[in-house]
């Protein structure tokens, strides 16, 4: 789960707040008090975690359109720093919420997912030929899914024109 955001200095000493705008299908997964990390866009090389000390009761719309609501995250010092670094309003990054840990799925691109029959489905590459494994998807990030399936770790994936491939169409990889 990434939120997007920018940095606020709180007006009591040392302590930064920073606000994440949540998306609203994963508003319901984040809970006050869950520990998150965050990467400014201006301190990369800095990993900075926090805590979610609040999330609005009502959504609002960002700059793309998108109903998002608005959380609140208390930064941490960095790990062996006896205060944050510098830090000025305005800045921006992203966070990330850990909502559920699975326990080594395989996971593929979400745009090898498609739907067939009902199912959702991948094609994989066997023996030069595509072949269709029914799948389940267990949790979607922003790039990858985990899954369950008659699937081996390391096999080939297809994710260009799936749309018009079928189970048992020759395939060639390209490098």
């Amino acid at each position: 789960l990434t939120g997007t955001g920018s940095l606020d200095e709180l007006a009591f000493g040392d302590r930064y707040e920073v606000t994440l705008e949540v998306d609203e299908v994963d508003v319901v997964l984040v809970a006050v008090g869950q520990p998150v990390s965050i990467e400014l866009d201006a301190l990369r090389a800095t990993p900075l975690t926090g805590t979610i000390v609040a999330i609005a009761a009502a959504p609002v719309r960002n700059a793309t359109g998108a109903t998002v609501y608005p959380t609140r995250v208390r930064l941490d010092a960095p790990e062996g720093a006896a205060e944050l670094p510098t830090l000025r309003g305005g800045l921006t990054g992203t966070g990330d919420v850990e909502v559920e840990r699975l326990e080594a799925p395989l996971t593929v691109p979400s745009i090898a997912l498609l739907r067939s029959g009902g199912n959702e489905v991948v094609f994989v590459v066997r023996d030069g030929a595509a072949v269709e494994v029914p799948v389940t998807v267990l949790a979607f990030g922003d790039l990858r899914a985990a899954i369950e399936g008659d699937l081996e770790p390391g096999e080939q994936v297809i994710t260009t024109g799936i749309e018009r491939v079928r189970d048992g169409d020759p395939v060639e990889v390209g490098g």
